[in-house]
Formats: C-alpha cells, sequence, structure tokens
C-alpha cells in the first residue's frame, strides 16, 4: 500500500483534501420546546452550535447527535437514540440556521445566526 501512494505522488495524482464547507462557523439563538410529555423533554433556552466540516453536533437529551449539513444548506438526517427515531430537519441560508429535532415524546425548533 506505501508504495502504491509513493508511486501516485511520484506521478503526480492528487488526493482529494477535506475543505471547510461555506456553512462553517458558530451559530447562537435560542430553541423552544415544541411537543413534550411533561418536564421530559426540557425548557429551551440559548444555544450554540458549530459547524466544521459541515458537522454540526445537538445535544438531545442526554446524548450529542452528529448532524450533516448538505451542500445546498440543508439538514435532512435520521438518528436512532436510546432506540427511538428522530428526525433532524432544516436548513442554512446565508448566516441563519433553522432546524426541528422531532421524536416520539419530544420535539424543538432552534432559530440560530452566525456570529
Amino acid at each position: 500500500m506505501h508504495r502504491i501512494l509513493v508511486g501516485l505522488l511520484t506521478i503526480g495524482v492528487s488526493v482529494p483534501v477535506l475543505a471547510a464547507s461555506t456553512f462553517d462557523g458558530t451559530y447562537a439563538g435560542k430553541w423552544t420546546v415544541t411537543k413534550s410529555q411533561g418536564d421530559y423533554c426540557g425548557q429551551g433556552g440559548d444555544v450554540t452550535r458549530t459547524v466544521t466540516d459541515a458537522v454540526f453536533v445537538t445535544g438531545w437529551r442526554d446524548r450529542d447527535l452528529r448532524i450533516h449539513v448538505g451542500a445546498d444548506g440543508s439538514i435532512n438526517q435520521s438518528v436512532i437514540n436510546g432506540g427511538n427515531l428522530l428526525e433532524v430537519k432544516g436548513h442554512i441560508s446565508g448566516d441563519a440556521m433553522a432546524y426541528d429535532v422531532t421524536g416520539p415524546l419530544c420535539a424543538g425548533h432552534y432559530e440560530l445566526r452566525r456570529r
């Protein structure tokens, strides 16, 4: 394998390098609970999300979810969390990030702006 890589580099074949996405940055704003089973889902509040290489982490209950941002800014991902299916849907456009996390017991809406 080492010889193949050295050979490719010697003949000038380029190896792709991951580049930062146009959506990378820190976004701050609020989240609100839109569906809840009592106090189980929290109460909303201030949040900060950092997008790095088109991925951000959103906390949901006691877990961190890695969410991917599409090349067009779309956010559309299904995640299994504690045996439950969560849908994460939204969009980044300009300096605005908006997305929803929806599960069987809880749902939340996030509105953030790039700092």
